[in-house]
């Protein structure tokens, strides 16, 4: 009687270790499905999506998750189903779009290829109004290659040939660092914001 209790206990264990190597098993399959569910879908829109262009320059996740496309053909902004797009005719100051930002206002900012900004708030786009002084400092076979709208509402510019420069909310032109090799720019600024 005793050698049956000690075999039946003895099973026991086995069952319960066989059990315990099942779930284990069975929980790994489980998580391996679930990583494998998680694998980015990348989708490749064209101008028969509603692009403007197929030529796109850069892409950009606002704050509130509508993507922007900044194209030769102007801007398009994404709600993940449909396009909606911009262009001169709807205040951009050129049809070919380089560069897009977000200020802390929520605004979306656009960088021109004729080295004008402009900024999309409120269903509607705008010039920027210091646009005329940007010549100024970013001289001909010069481009914008990376800007920032900054709490206090500077603009810092980033120039291909001429050096970093803001513009504060008066129109104030300062030249912060001057390039000292004119084929070496300013291609990206980094951005430290206190927002305390």
């Amino acid at each position: 009687m005793i050698q049956i209790c000690k075999l039946a206990l003895l099973l026991s264990f086995m069952f319960h270790a066989l059990l315990k190597k099942i779930f284990f098993v069975g929980l790994i399959l489980l998580s391996w499905e679930q990583l494998c569910a998680q694998s980015p879908v990348y989708k490749n829109y064209t101008v028969e999506d509603g692009l403007p262009s197929s030529e796109v320059y850069s892409a950009f996740q606002d704050s509130k998750g509508y993507m922007w496309f900044a194209t030769d053909a102007g801007v398009s902004r994404f709600n993940g189903y449909e396009f909606e797009n911009f262009d001169a005719s709807d205040g951009l100051t050129d049809n070919t779009v380089f560069l897009i930002t977000e200020d802390h206002k929520g605004r979306v900012w656009f960088g021109t290829f004729n080295c004008q900004l402009s900024y999309y708030e409120n269903d509607s786009i705008y010039p920027y109004r210091y646009n005329r002084k940007i010549p100024e400092v970013i001289k001909e076979k010069a481009a914008i290659v990376s800007f920032h709208v900054d709490v206090y509402e500077n603009i810092w510019l980033g120039s291909s040939s001429t050096g970093l420069y803001r513009i504060d909310k008066f129109g104030v032109i300062e030249n912060v660092v001057e390039t000292p090799n004119k084929d070496y720019g300013y291609s990206k600024l980094f951005v430290i914001d206190n927002k305390s």
